[in-house]
């Protein structure tokens, strides 16, 4: 975990995949950090967390 007296960061976990899910289809967050403004359902971000995220042994993903 990462923090400090404003901010704490922990390694993401699959209980957040809808959080992320809904920051991944927020246009407003989207568009300062992907290049591309797709919208993804429900089963396409859930099959990204857990395959690229939380099964990465070199990933270094962190929520707030």
């Amino acid at each position: 975990m990462l923090s400090s007296k404003r901010l704490q960061f922990r390694k993401m976990v699959e209980s957040d995949i809808e959080i992320y899910h809904s920051w991944r289809n927020d246009l407003d967050v989207m568009k300062t950090t992907s290049p591309s403004l797709d919208v993804y359902s429900l089963d396409e971000t859930r099959s990204f967390v857990e395959n690229i995220i939380l099964n990465s042994t070199t990933s270094r993903s962190y929520i707030t």
